[in-house]
């Protein structure tokens, strides 16, 4: 938890002694159901599905949101035909904002977007 909650908590509940939970926490985050671990292999999946599309469009030139566009595209058609229409009515396959395209100067950026730079 954030220190703010915890400080606040402390505040809160003076008699209260706090154990730290990150060992039970650390165990528990190991064990991953077949829930999970399905849906663990799929976000790999896409993953994988819009790095090949990158790869496969890159040119020298073309500008870092171009190839971001092609990875985008591969990674919601792959995150697509994994979803049922009953089973996901809630959810999107869209995969916005998640390409982090960067050449040149810009590839030491963390978590930089694709720019107009070619």
């Amino acid at each position: 938890m954030p220190i703010s909650d915890y400080s606040r908590l402390k505040g809160l509940l003076p008699k209260v002694t706090f154990k730290d939970g990150s060992p039970v926490l650390k165990r528990c985050r190991m064990i991953k159901s077949p829930y999970e671990v399905d849906l663990l292999k799929k976000a790999g999946a896409v993953a994988c599905a819009g790095w090949h599309a990158s790869l496969e469009v890159a040119k020298a030139g073309m500008h870092e949101y171009e190839i971001g566009e092609a990875a985008r595209k591969a990674a919601t058609r792959t995150a697509a035909s994994f979803m049922s229409e009953v089973e996901d009515k809630h959810h999107s396959p869209l995969t916005d904002g998640v390409q982090l395209v960067q050449a040149g100067e810009r590839s030491s950026i963390s978590h930089g977007r694709g720019s107009t730079i070619a």
